[in-house]
């Protein structure tokens, strides 16, 4: 099993209130002190690395499609404001065809402020 497939497993069980139509989708999550991807990053500050929160777009992704998904490129990531634990956080997520995969545009708010945008390019596994 891989770090990221932890993490992403770990983040999906942090999800809530997802919502999925037409290629799109916007779910809560709250990352618990405990949560994988606060281990270590950092001991006196917790922050949740980017990597992680990649992992967690994808896993509501993957929730939303009913499919696994394959990260083939991280084409844009852009980290605004750091996520603590137990805040939470909104991800919308919008898609279109790319290529032979799927060009995701991702979102990520944190009581209405704007804190990360993603845009990724997946495939199903």
């Amino acid at each position: 099993m891989s770090a990221g497939s932890t993490a992403r497993r770990a983040a999906v069980a942090c999800c809530e209130g997802l919502v999925a139509e037409n290629g799109s989708c916007s779910a809560r999550l709250t990352f618990p002190p405990d949560y994988v991807g606060f281990q270590g990053h950092f001991p006196d500050n917790p922050i949740l690395p980017g990597v992680c929160l990649i992992e967690a777009v994808l896993g509501v992704l993957e929730r939303a499609w009913s499919q696994s998904l394959r990260l083939r490129e991280i084409r844009s990531a852009k980290f605004r404001d750091p996520i603590k634990p137990g805040q939470a956080i909104v991800v919308h997520c919008a898609s279109s065809i790319a290529g032979s995969g799927l060009r995701v545009s991702a979102r990520v708010s944190r009581l209405g402020a704007h804190v990360a945008d993603l845009v990724l390019h997946v495939t199903p596994s």
